[in-house]
């Protein structure tokens, strides 16, 4: 792949990244690059490969397959990713369910490729930031779903009763 990649598109770098992506659905489709790690989720419904060729290391999520992931494409709502504000970077609920559910096995496959404390793709965050992350969401998750209501309530009913999940000391 051409690196660094820049913000303008190339299509070298395009066919590169079509053709790992459809690794996440048959591995022999990512030619050229190692296999690093392979996680599979029944629960989540998930699958995720890291791929390796030189010095570059790419992640892909195996996306729509099923009726249980076409029923989460309906049903879900963009979420803010992490420690982004709502609005900032948000993603589809059911992919960061997925990524919530498998983060730790994920963080240590990339680190496995990268090494022990190169920053990895966690978006700069330690592997203890990135925990506390996915556990604040998964909390608002559930809150969500108990309570039937909007992200930005449950985001707003988990800061107020659990705020050591953002950061913030109890008083």
């Amino acid at each position: 792949m051409k690196t660094p990649i820049s913000n303008f598109y190339d299509s070298a770098n395009a066919r590169v990244l079509v053709g790992l992506a459809a690794g996440a659905y048959s591995l022999d489709l990512a030619d050229g690059w190692d296999l690093a790690d392979e996680i599979l989720d029944a629960g989540f419904d998930t699958r995720v490969v890291v791929f390796v060729g030189g010095a570059d290391v790419v992640v892909a999520f195996r996306g729509t397959q099923s009726l249980r992931n076409f029923v989460t494409d309906v049903c879900a709502e963009r979420v803010p990713l992490w420690n982004a504000r709502p609005g900032d970077v948000e993603v589809h609920a059911g992919f960061l369910r997925a990524l919530n559910g498998v983060f730790g096995r994920l963080y240590g496959a990339v680190e496995k490729v990268l090494g022990p404390g190169k920053d990895t793709a966690a978006g700069g965050l330690t592997a203890d930031e990135a925990a506390l992350s996915a556990e604040r969401n998964s909390a608002i998750e559930h809150y969500k779903v108990t309570n039937r209501c909007t992200f930005q309530e449950a985001h707003d009913a988990v800061r107020r009763s659990k705020p050591e999940l953002f950061g913030i000391a109890r008083k």
